[in-house]
């Protein structure tokens, strides 16, 4: 799994709350849920959130602010490299074309609303904004089984919509 821990120094072989070696490596654990938490644990502190060895959870900080400006941005940027390819899709399947263009504008206009949210609402945003970012996802690769558009190119997008993913789940879980 290899990501690094950046605010720990630890890796994702090592237990970032215990601070112990788990083992071999990746084929040591088969329990889902500690590696998927491994992995979430190596994620979130790579992102600017996490709650690993040594390190105190935080309040609303500027930094947090930061980083949700920083997905919004990120999302936003995904957007405006999709409206090319929605113009294409939309050649060849109308409905697919409105669905991802639905799709995206939710995940920018959630992640917005979850910046001006109390925290309860804002997990709700966060979460929505991640479901309607696997949608995108999804539609994409359709496009691309469709010989819509290239593959390389969906999957370029996947894996920036990817990491928009990763950081509201993270924000979701912080507050």
């Amino acid at each position: 799994v290899g990501f690094l821990a950046a605010d720990t120094g630890t890796h994702a072989g090592t237990d970032a709350v215990a601070g112990t070696d788990t083992g071999t490596g990746a084929g040591a654990d088969t329990d889902t849920d500690t590696v998927a938490f491994r992995l979430w644990s190596s994620l979130c502190p790579w992102f600017g959130f996490g709650l690993a060895r040594g390190v105190r959870a935080q309040t609303q900080s500027k930094e947090s602010l930061m980083q949700k400006k920083n997905v919004y941005d990120r999302a936003r940027s995904v957007v405006q490299e999709l409206a090319p390819l929605v113009h294409s899709i939309r050649e060849h399947d109308k409905s697919l074309a409105e669905q991802l263009k639905r799709a995206a504008q939710s995940v920018v206009l959630n992640i917005a609303e979850a910046r001006g949210n109390d925290a309860g609402n804002a997990r709700a945003r966060f979460s929505t904004a991640c479901g309607s970012a696997k949608e995108v996802r999804a539609a994409l690769n359709v496009a691309s089984d469709w010989g819509y558009i290239e593959r390389h190119t969906a999957m370029h997008l996947d894996e920036r919509l990817d990491e928009v993913c990763a950081i509201t789940w993270c924000l979701g879980r912080r507050l």
